[in-house]
């Protein structure tokens, strides 16, 4: 009976193997959304200023805090589609004096992380050149997103305002 019980328990390398195992699944988002948990609307509160209002009347007027600067709050929104098992990318930002980015594609999964391309031309140096802009939608968590991008995404973008969000919690 002793040599039974001795063949179930695991070794010493079994018991390394699995707790290895069970932290790397822990590591790596073991959480893994399914893609229609992943469809949604999440934003991310801030406050801009808006530097063309001549006194506070007509700051507060408008809805804003007038501070040496007329201050509005904003909410920057990532909206997450799909249509045929295809992934689709909204991003809106707003920032200073209410420049914005605004940027669509169609998107790829990777993980916990959607990839959109869009090509675009770029006016720099003098000439016109071709560009990609590629913007990562990545879930911090199961409510939340992060959007970064490869720094050639200005031409969807007004002065001043890039497409990056450091969180987005969902709204709905």
């Amino acid at each position: 009976m002793k040599s039974i019980v001795r063949q179930l328990r695991p070794s010493g390398y079994a018991r390394g193997l699995a707790y290895g195992l069970l932290a790397f699944f822990l590591s790596s988002n073991a959480w893994a959304l399914t893609s229609k948990a992943m469809e949604g609307t999440f934003d991310s509160a801030k406050q801009i200023g808006v530097m063309s209002y001549a006194d506070e009347a007509a700051c507060t007027a408008d809805g804003g805090r007038f501070d040496e600067v007329c201050t509005f709050d904003v909410n920057d929104e990532v909206r997450i589609s799909r249509k045929d098992k295809a992934f689709f990318v909204a991003v809106e930002i707003l920032g200073t004096n209410f420049h914005q980015c605004l940027f669509e594609a169609k998107a790829k999964r990777s993980g916990n992380t959607l990839v959109a391309r869009e090509k675009a031309t770029h006016y720099g140096n003098g000439k016109m050149t071709d560009v990609v802009c590629v913007v990562k939608v990545r879930f911090t968590g199961r409510d939340s997103v992060s959007v970064s991008n490869n720094g050639l995404c200005d031409e969807f973008c007004g002065a001043n305002v890039g497409l990056d969000i450091e969180k987005a919690l969902r709204k709905n």
